[in-house]
């Protein structure tokens, strides 16, 4: 137990009170009980403070404390502590930007099973930052994340299928796999699959589909789904036209 000192029973003692799982959230409660985890030796304690310091929840902001918890956690063997540390290289959060240090994290995290490092480190590749651009070693590293379970590979993998980025087009994969990450919530995915819909993309062309899914991935915070439904607004596709509504859909997008 916790009261007697048990490394992982602090932690998670602190993860319910993080989520507010079981007992009312209190984070200062999760972040005393994630120190004294940490303490004890506990790799998931120090990766949830880097986590805390990196996005300020809790504790004031703070990457290079970040990133001292992100190292002592992946020396501790926390896989999603070497993807993290790979973030905070790739944004030059607390350090100056490097691309070809993150990957090497990425890599790092990948080899651990982390479905995360898998699609940034696939990312990597697509753009040619950090590695050498190959679409083809995206679209291997896109399909380990998505086997992984990773829903950003899901998505990503779709959108190769998509262009044909790596992979010859196909739109009826796209289509499959922007819907099995859809249905999980993704936004990204929907707003894909309302992409689809409005260009008729192995499906019949439907505005009035193509705005829902808009509608819906916007909800979850899109902006550029955001900025499609200021288009149909603007247009009048499966909806009537109207300025007004364009004009504020735009300005919620922050007129990307």
């Amino acid at each position: 137990s916790a009261a007697a000192g048990c490394a992982s029973a602090m932690t998670l003692l602190g993860c319910l009170y993080d989520a507010g799982s079981q007992v009312p959230q209190n984070v200062a409660k999760a972040i005393k009980w994630y120190r004294l985890g940490a303490a004890a030796g506990d790799s998931t304690a120090m990766n949830n403070l880097g986590v805390h310091y990196e996005t300020g929840s809790g504790l004031p902001e703070n990457f290079a404390k970040a990133m001292a918890w992100y190292r002592r956690a992946a020396a501790a063997g926390y896989a999603d502590a070497s993807t993290h540390i790979g973030i905070l290289y790739a944004f030059g959060k607390g350090v100056p930007k490097n691309y070809v240090k993150a990957v090497k994290w990425y890599r790092r995290g990948a080899a651990a099973g982390d479905s995360y490092a898998m699609n940034d480190l696939a990312v990597h590749y697509e753009k040619g930052t950090g590695v050498v651009q190959s679409y083809a070693k995206a679209v291997a590293w896109y399909r380990k994340a998505a086997t992984a379970g990773c829903n950003a590979g899901i998505s990503n993998l779709a959108r190769c299928y998509e262009y044909g980025r790596g992979v010859p087009k196909n739109y009826a994969t796209a289509l499959a796999d922007f819907r099995t990450a859809a249905a999980r919530g993704d936004a990204y995915a929907i707003r894909h699959l309302g992409d689809m819909y409005a260009a008729g993309w192995g499906v019949k062309k439907n505005y009035t589909t193509a705005l829902q899914l808009y509608r819906q991935s916007a909800a979850l915070g899109n902006k550029k789904a955001m900025r499609q439904i200021a288009v149909f607004y603007a247009h009048g596709w499966g909806v009537k036209k109207s300025a007004a509504m364009a004009l504020f859909w735009d300005l919620r997008s922050g007129g990307l």
